[in-house]
């Protein structure tokens, strides 16, 4: 009887272990959602500082695209929204870059024939100035209107840190006579006289700028149509990202933009929109 009675006055041990049990399994849950939260903001630190090369989310200040000496990086803020959600500052940064792309593109005067596209690369983030918004047909010297809409650009990239490639491009018709007797030095002198403008009129910093020309080798629609070739006579300031990829093209043609046999024509040098 004794022995029944010692066993029974004990069992509140039981109940006392369980307890402990179950507050240690508690603790243990806290402490790993604790250390992954940690993890987790470390992760986003060190995305947002890749997307934009500066110290972000240690507790100073919100550094934006707008900010002075802020740099695209590759991937433009794409894998921040993967790693951090809807409601995070992921949001906002690529909020920013849509905004960005849409002021530049609202810069082309309306009912020109031409306009602004902005568009993601592999090496960066390209502006790109197509139709007869700088240069007329067969011509390297800028239009007095574009000296303008240049220095709107130039405003618009200034505060970025990003290098500037500027890029001539042309469509795929030769030149005829004139100074320029293939499209390749046709090409490099619109892109010399753009890079110019920038250096002489905008001052941004020469040591940001470079300049590249290919002619009618980098199309980014058909040569087939007026609308094409138009689209083909461009300029690009491309905004390199930091370690930009080596060998890559900068443009391709997407599968919806290959030659209409419908709509197509053929390229003639009284086009309307302009040749070259």
């Amino acid at each position: 009887m004794a022995g029944h009675g010692g066993s029974g006055q004990e069992r509140w041990l039981i109940t006392y272990a369980d307890l402990i049990t179950l507050l240690l399994a508690f603790f243990i849950v806290l402490y790993s959602t604790s250390t992954a939260d940690a993890a987790r903001f470390r992760a986003v630190q060190q995305a947002v500082q890749r997307a934009f090369n500066v110290d972000v989310l240690s507790g100073n200040s919100v550094v934006g695209l707008h900010t002075s000496g802020a740099v695209l990086s590759p991937d433009a803020i794409a894998a921040l929204s993967a790693e951090s959600g809807p409601a995070s500052s992921a949001e906002g940064a690529r909020s920013q870059v849509e905004t960005l792309k849409q002021d530049l593109e609202q810069l082309a005067p309306p009912g020109s024939r031409g306009g602004i596209e902005v568009r993601e690369r592999p090496d960066g983030l390209a502006i790109s100035v197509y139709g007869v918004l700088l240069f007329d047909s067969g011509k390297a010297d800028l239009r007095p209107e574009s000296r303008d809409l240049l220095r709107a650009l130039a405003d618009r990239v200034r505060p970025l840190g990003n290098d500037i490639r500027v890029e001539g491009h042309t469509d795929s018709i030769t030149p005829e006579g004139g100074p320029f007797p293939t499209n390749w030095e046709l090409s490099n002198a619109r892109a010399l006289a753009v890079t110019r403008f920038l250096l002489d009129e905008a001052a941004l910093p020469p040591d940001r700028l470079s300049t590249a020309s290919f002619a009618e080798y980098r199309p980014v629609a058909s040569n087939e149509t007026r609308e094409g070739r138009l689209r083909n006579r461009r300029v690009d300031l491309v905004l390199l990202y930091p370690e930009a990829p080596v060998g890559v093209r900068s443009d391709s043609r997407s599968d919806t933009e290959q030659p209409d046999a419908g709509a197509a024509d053929t390229p003639n040098r009284d086009d309307s929109a302009g040749g070259r």
